[in-house]
């Protein structure tokens, strides 16, 4: 490694390309924040980028979403970067993902889309001029399939056991591998770990487009599952940028875009690790935003107020309006769109704060009739059965389990 300047990896994952809020398209502001971040590398003169898992959001991507993803790549060839490394997340397709990785591989872009009969695929050897300044243990996110095959008679919990295990399992496997090319190479270079996977120590917040499905109790890893002697662990899945366990050297750089509505502006990150000397500096870098995603509430007048208050500050907002007032009007949705504001605020939910336990809330927007999620679905028909509690447990799991499934089916496999 070049001992004259730091070796600088930027860390960034879930970018959801193709993501919708409330059926709005957003590829104009994947667009902006991609042609950010390739401004940024440019101006940075970051050496490695690291995409940690779920490029896209679907796992049939549409070609508008696949023209932004190809568009960056061919443009950080043209950059001094020497090199970019993308593992697939849960909403990735594997075999989509892969398919066209030995071309990218001209442009020095490594994509691993699953694991392989051969551990050593994942580990990736990156250079400057021929000379290796950098190894990365690539792992994507490792469906249950992929570790092992279930066993008759076992409980969920005891599935749920061995399933973390096998993934620790994969993991220093791995890191052995990295380790023993470093020994080889003779040269002290790091070792970066990539990982799509819940960890139990990960601070979640409320609507930020983590459902249930990726969270609940399945498959929370323990942090010290990990191999601790990497230099430093990128990992992506939760889509809060954060420090785990107060670790510099172990973070989730978080979605690139807002992936819901907050009360309040929402802070997206990505990281710049930088190895000089032994030594580690993180750099964090806030993602600008070309629309912010916000939530406002309270009654008629209040509202109104608040959107003469967004109207001047000129930015771009998608909103979510919660009526919180306490007259009851017929015709909300009408006198909340009819509200004075800017062009550049679009309200694409409005809920009534006072009817939002109903189901038959014939005030709220369409996007919202809709949104109620698999799990809160399924506990309403265990209500409207009856279904001992007893059993509830157990249906639970099961149900949670075909969730899983069929998130986890590669629909673009010959498999599928």
């Amino acid at each position: 490694m070049n001992k004259t300047k730091p070796l600088k990896v930027l860390h960034t994952s879930d970018w959801h390309i193709g993501d919708t809020i409330c059926s709005k398209r957003r590829y104009d502001e994947f667009e902006f924040a991609l042609n950010w971040l390739y401004r940024v590398i440019e101006e940075k003169n970051v050496d490695v980028v690291l995409i940690s898992g779920d490029i896209f959001n679907t796992s049939t991507p549409s070609s508008q979403a696949q023209e932004l993803y190809y568009r960056f790549l061919h443009n950080i060839s043209k950059s001094n970067c020497k090199g970019v490394v993308i593992t697939s997340g849960n909403h990735d397709s594997p075999s989509f993902l892969s398919a066209p990785k030995e071309i990218l591989k001209v442009l020095n872009v490594h994509v691993i889309g699953s694991i392989s009969e051969n551990p050593e695929d994942e580990v990736i050897v990156l250079s400057d001029n021929d000379e290796p300044i950098l190894i990365v243990c690539a792992v994507p996110y490792l469906r249950e399939k992929d570790l092992r095959l279930p066993e008759e008679g076992e409980s969920i919990s005891e599935r749920e056991t061995k399933v973390i295990k096998a993934i620790k399992k994969h993991y220093n496997m791995v890191f052995e591998i990295a380790k023993n090319k470093k020994n080889e190479l003779k040269l002290d270079i790091p070792i970066i770990i990539m990982g799509h996977l819940f960890l139990g120590s990960a601070i979640l917040e409320d609507d930020d487009g983590i459902r249930d499905l990726y969270i609940g109790s399945l498959c929370q890893i323990p942090v010290e599952f990990l191999p601790q002697e990497a230099d430093y662990i990128a990992l992506g899945h939760i889509h809060t940028p954060q420090i785990i366990g107060k670790n510099e050297k172990i973070r989730y750089s978080g979605s690139l875009l807002p992936m819901g509505f907050k009360s309040n502006e929402q802070k997206k990150k990505v990281f710049l690790a930088q190895f000089y000397n032994k030594n580690l500096t993180v750099e964090s870098i806030e993602v600008p935003k070309k629309k912010d995603l916000i939530s406002i509430s309270g009654n008629i007048k209040e509202i109104a107020q608040k959107l003469e208050e967004l109207s001047n500050t000129g930015k771009e907002y998608y909103l979510e309006v919660v009526y919180t007032g306490e007259e009851i009007i017929s015709n909300l949705k009408e006198q909340v769109e009819s509200l004075s504001r800017s062009n550049n605020i679009e309200i694409l939910k409005i809920k009534n704060g006072r009817l939002s336990n109903s189901l038959n809330d014939e005030f709220e927007s369409s996007d919202n009739e809709l949104s109620l999620d698999p799990i809160s679905m399924f506990e309403r028909c265990l209500e409207e059965k009856s279904v001992p509690e007893e059993q509830r447990s157990e249906l639970r799991n099961a149900f949670k389990e075909i969730l899983r499934y069929m998130s986890e089916r590669d629909l673009s496999s010959e498999d599928s």
